[in-house]
């Protein structure tokens, strides 16, 4: 049951996240081969995209950092850290 609400989660993510962010984002070892990548877009979606915090950065990105230009940082899908 468990690997099944896995699957839902990462079918419903991939719905969903790419409305809110572009599906380039989305790739990569931790949205391939796990789910930490759909966990860490959800956690960051609402005070990204609700609260405003870095709003204008197209991917996901945590409430913590202040970025005020994004075109300054070289984004590697495969590194969870980007975020």
């Amino acid at each position: 049951m468990k690997e099944f609400a896995k699957k839902i989660f990462v079918v419903v993510s991939k719905l969903i996240l790419p409305l809110f962010y572009d599906k380039k984002y989305f790739k990569g070892r931790w949205f391939d081969e796990k789910i930490e990548g759909y966990k860490w877009a959800w956690k960051n979606l609402y005070m990204q995209k609700i609260h405003g915090y870095n709003s204008h950065i197209p991917w996901p990105v945590s409430h913590r950092m202040v970025i005020n230009n994004s075109e300054n940082i070289e984004f590697d899908v495969n590194d969870l850290n980007n975020f």
